[in-house]
């Protein structure tokens, strides 16, 4: 799923009885669970939240994230709109890549495109 949101829902994202499911540059807004996963059925559910750096993953609006530093391990000097630590939603889910502000769908936030740019002519 890509480009929704999810906003001021009691539940913003429910899975059961999956896993591999792939979650990119979503709006989870002000919903009091983003994610609920049951597994209480057969299959567990471990799912991608993140496209990799730099395009990073989901804007959490619960994600009380800090955006010191930037690169693919989040330790270089700067900010690039992904958040410095990843949201963990369990044991088995996380974005590595949460974003800064919310997913704009025209495309990535500007931060990140000034980004990618820079690390693309340093090479």
């Amino acid at each position: 799923m890509e480009a929704n949101i999810f906003q001021d829902n009691e539940v913003g994202v429910y899975l059961t009885s999956s896993t591999d499911n792939r979650f990119v540059h979503n709006n989870l807004i002000n919903n009091t669970d983003n994610v609920s996963i049951d597994r209480s059925l057969e299959g567990s559910s471990s799912d991608h939240w993140d496209n990799g750096y730099p395009s990073g993953g989901n804007y959490w609006s619960k994600h009380n994230g800090t955006d010191y530093f930037s690169g693919p391990h989040q330790d270089e000097a700067g900010h690039d709109s992904i958040a410095d630590e990843p949201h963990v939603i369990d044991e088995m889910n996380k974005d590595r890549y949460a974003l800064m502000t919310p997913f704009s769908v025209q495309g990535i936030p500007a931060g990140l495109i000034e980004r990618a740019f820079q690390l693309a002519t340093e090479n």
